[in-house]
């Protein structure tokens, strides 16, 4: 197995309502970026995949974040309307940090760093989040 990458976590994202969060903040934690847009029909196929791993995993120690370019705007609508529940937070990258950082050029693209800054996985299109193999590699990069 190939040693994990650090990953830069400089720079900030910003909430729905306009703050900023610094993602050096983030440092410490398991993180899952899903990285996805409103018009993207398979971010939103799977957005009930991430709110039921965020229901299985969050108590244990992983951060889920979505993550949009779009304004935020577009965003709330896109809330507003689906009838999924979305109990993770919904951040803008208003700098467009992630593209060149972590190589996002389709979406969705899902990125999870270890609690220790480095780069786990990297994976563009859908998937089955809440798959009990998944959660189970997850519980292990947390140490669970």
């Amino acid at each position: 197995m190939s040693e994990r990458k650090s990953v830069d976590l400089s720079g900030f994202l910003t909430t729905l309502e306009g703050e900023k969060v610094a993602l050096e903040g983030l440092r410490n934690k398991a993180l899952l970026l899903n990285v996805w847009a409103t018009w993207c029909g398979p971010c939103r196929i799977e957005m009930p995949f991430l709110a039921e791993l965020h229901e299985n995993l969050s108590d244990e120690g992983l951060t889920i974040l979505a993550i949009s370019s779009e304004d935020a705007e577009a965003v709330k609508t896109y809330l507003d309307e689906t009838e999924v529940k979305h109990p993770f937070p919904f951040l803008l990258d208003t700098d467009d940090i992630l593209p060149g950082r972590f190589g996002v050029y389709g979406l969705p693209t899902t990125i999870v760093i270890d609690p220790e800054g480095r780069l786990a996985l990297r994976h563009v299109g859908i998937y089955s989040w809440n798959s009990p193999k998944f959660a189970r590699s997850l519980r292990q990069l947390m140490g669970k």
